[in-house]
């Protein structure tokens, strides 16, 4: 049967009775239509735009696409735009504002730190890549507004022997996946300098179980790799990196590689996640950490926390729009009035707190968004509410609600809750 071009499709039926003497004589037995009569040549049909992916930046401009998908494929000579088309593929740039330097992470984020003890380091190098892992830790936070937010394990790897038995050694693990991240600064700043060869492929294995066994199912899952060279065993190395690939682990790579050509830095780019500009990142020698590598530290934060945040950019805006965010699902105080069911801009929600005279408010989340409530929140005196807001200012990641009549956030997925700068007297 013809798929295109035209064809014909019949049907046929018997001759139960014969006409007889001067009878009519029976219809035709056989009967057919044109069918498939489409050209066989058929183009391709796209989907619709998919949302732009996160940016590949947290600030100094960054890039993020979005794509076509196919959903019906072309047919014999028929046409579709190549995946990198500008009619399958756009790119355009993101967060072009400026980094402060001093972007922390805030994301919900279970991270993997995969550091290099092998024996290709000396001990000067050994020292420098403990430094710029200990610069890195500081920049993270378990908790932010209130939530639960980064949880940091860590893994060596380095230890590359050949067993008895034949197999190579395992990684060393340093720390289990935790939000407590003083106890993975104080674990890094413990780690031996292992001095064997470089056996990766074992500490993606055990970076993976540490996920896979305490990983949270709403974080992203990710691995950040601190390395010097080459892996040993690179075919092993690359089977097991697209296998995480497949489970929707991201592997980021911080490379210390003097020269961007060398052999080390195209294969650690090769088994990054893809797009690599937005994965790795280049240290261009070992004397680029002499200072803790602050640079690299800030390039590696911005690229690969999916939430970085700059406190002195953000304290800055709360003091020039008047009001700030201070927990995430949830609020202090008591649920009051509700001023609009359309509100989607915590500025127009503000404007609105402000007109009726209250103190703090909140933005409905999920199937409440748009929703704009004013919060029952009243203190015992004008110096206790500035007080209290001060506090919130100086402590964003764990702040406490304490008013008259509670002492504790009510927890809600619904809402997120913001408080109005008060009127304070500046002291002399």
């Amino acid at each position: 049967m013809r798929e295109c071009g035209g064809g014909l499709e019949a049907r046929t039926r018997n001759v139960l009775e014969k006409a007889n003497f001067g009878g009519a004589v029976c219809e035709p037995v056989v009967d057919s239509v044109q069918c498939k009569t489409e050209a066989c040549d058929r183009d391709c049909s796209l989907a619709d735009w998919t949302v732009w992916s996160p940016c590949s930046m947290a600030c100094n401009g960054g890039n993020q696409q979005r794509q076509r998908n196919v959903i019906i494929p072309i047919r014999a000579n028929g046409k579709c735009p190549k995946a990198d088309s500008s009619e399958r593929l756009e790119n355009q740039v993101c967060n072009t504002m400026p980094c402060m330097n001093d972007e922390i992470c805030i994301a919900q984020q279970d991270l993997i730190l995969n550091i290099d003890a092998s024996g290709s380091l000396n001990d000067e190098a050994w020292k420098l890549m403990k430094n710029f892992t200990a610069e890195l830790l500081k920049r993270y936070r378990s908790t932010y507004y209130g939530q639960d937010q980064t949880h940091i394990g860590a893994v060596e790897f380095g230890n590359g022997a050949i067993e008895e038995d034949g197999t190579i050694s395992k990684a060393k693990l340093i720390s289990e996946l935790t939000d407590t991240i003083s106890s993975v600064e104080t674990a890094v700043a413990g780690m031996a300098h292992l001095r064997g060869f470089t056996n990766l492929a074992q500490s993606f294995k055990l970076a993976q179980k540490l996920l896979v066994q305490r990983g949270r199912s709403g974080a992203q899952s990710a691995i950040l790799t601190i390395s010097d060279g080459k892996p040993s065993f690179m075919w092993e190395t690359k089977q097991v990196a697209e296998d995480l690939e497949q489970k929707g682990i991201m592997k980021y790579m911080v490379v210390v590689a003097e020269f961007p050509g060398s052999d080390a830095w195209e294969f650690m780019k090769s088994i990054a996640t893809q797009p690599h500009e937005t994965n790795t990142v280049r240290v261009p020698g070992w004397d680029a950490l002499a200072d803790g590598g602050g640079p690299f530290v800030q390039e590696a934060l911005v690229k690969f926390c999916p939430a970085a945040h700059s406190p002195s950019q953000t304290l800055r805006e709360e003091k020039q729009r008047g009001f700030m965010l201070v927990f995430q699902k949830g609020y202090c105080g008591w649920l009051g009035k509700t001023l609009g069911e359309e509100v989607f801009d915590p500025q127009e929600c503000f404007r609105l707190s402000q007109a009726h005279g209250n103190t703090a408010f909140s933005m409905g989340r999920k199937y409440r968004k748009g929703k704009c409530s004013v919060e029952i929140l009243k203190f015992d005196t004008e110096q206790a509410h500035c007080t209290q807001y001060k506090q919130w200012e100086q402590n964003p990641g764990a702040p406490t609600c304490h008013w008259s009549g509670s002492n504790q956030f009510h927890n809600s997925k619904y809402y997120d809750w913001y408080a109005l700068e008060p009127n304070c007297a500046v002291e002399s």
